[in-house]
């Protein structure tokens, strides 16, 4: 075995860092595979992402943050350890029906990948290699969120082994349910602790249960399961400030109704998007 060098080990742990956020630990993924454009993640069912105390099953709002992060890793065998990688937009649907049992896996494949962005593809699966999900992002590279240059010194040290769930909790969730909100200052949900950067799951994660909240409201919608939600990405989200959302119907069918949520920390600056499509 060769010795590291002092630098070499800072390198290192800088990297690790660097790809493990503290929304990565609260979620408990993990990463199995990573080679040059393609990646497998896997998160377990645990007390942080549950539904309800007590409750073993996943809470799908933690399939958001999966889907984003479990995209994004299988760029990083394709470009340089330092570039950034932000996420533009979001598309995830869900197959009716599925059940997501207690482990997920996600692989995914680099599609197209250029200088400025990269198309990314996954498929999620349980435990018994049902499809629960596929998906496609497009990911900005070469920047930050946020735009401001790395600093190793913020973060690193993030234990979430103490937070006792459920999933609405781990996210600081609260409020009506078609316009809910996110409390300010919670570590647990950030991608980018450089920047004091809310993790893009998290965002979309708010985004999706303003929809469901919405639908959940309806004259003639529920019952209605969620079938696709695509999230926009146009500001980063700051961890000091709240996270505000609203909702409101597109369309509220019989078949299907299609919901649209903002998020935003001022109501005239939305940070992000969603348009849900929901079905009988």
């Amino acid at each position: 075995m060769t010795a590291l060098s002092g630098s070499d080990e800072q390198t290192i742990e800088e990297m690790r860092v660097r790809l493990v956020t503290p929304y990565q630990l609260t979620l408990g993924m993990e990463l199995l595979e990573c080679s040059s454009g393609r990646s497998i993640s896997r998160m377990k069912a645990n007390r942080r992402i549950a539904k309800a105390p007590g409750d073993p099953n996943f809470d799908p709002l933690s399939l958001m943050g999966f889907v984003d992060q479990g995209l994004s890793e299988s760029l990083k065998g394709l470009i340089g350890a330092r570039i950034g990688i932000s996420t533009f937009d979001l598309r995830i649907g869900l197959l009716s029906g599925s059940s997501m049992g207690d482990e997920l896996t996600l692989t995914a494949e680099a599609a197209m990948v250029g200088k400025t962005s990269a198309s990314v593809t996954g498929c999620v699966t349980n435990s018994s290699e049902e499809i629960v999900a596929v998906s496609t992002g497009l990911f900005r590279l070469g920047s930050y969120p946020g735009g401001a240059p790395a600093d190793y010194n913020l973060g690193g040290d993030f234990d979430p082994q103490t937070m006792p769930g459920p999933m609405t909790n781990s996210l600081g969730l609260s409020g009506i349910l078609d316009s809910p909100q996110i409390a300010a200052g919670n570590r647990a949900i950030l991608g980018w602790e450089s920047g004091n950067i809310v993790h893009g799951g998290a965002v979309a994660a708010a985004l999706m249960a303003a929809c469901q909240g919405r639908v959940a409201g309806g004259e003639i919608s529920i019952g209605q399961q969620l079938a696709s939600i695509d999230i926009r990405y146009m500001r980063p989200a700051i961890g000091s400030r709240y996270l505000f959302t609203s909702s409101c119907f597109e369309r509220e069918g019989r078949a299907a109704s299609f919901v649209r949520s903002t998020c935003f920390h001022e109501p005239e600056k939305p940070l992000a998007t969603a348009i849900a499509t929901f079905v009988s």
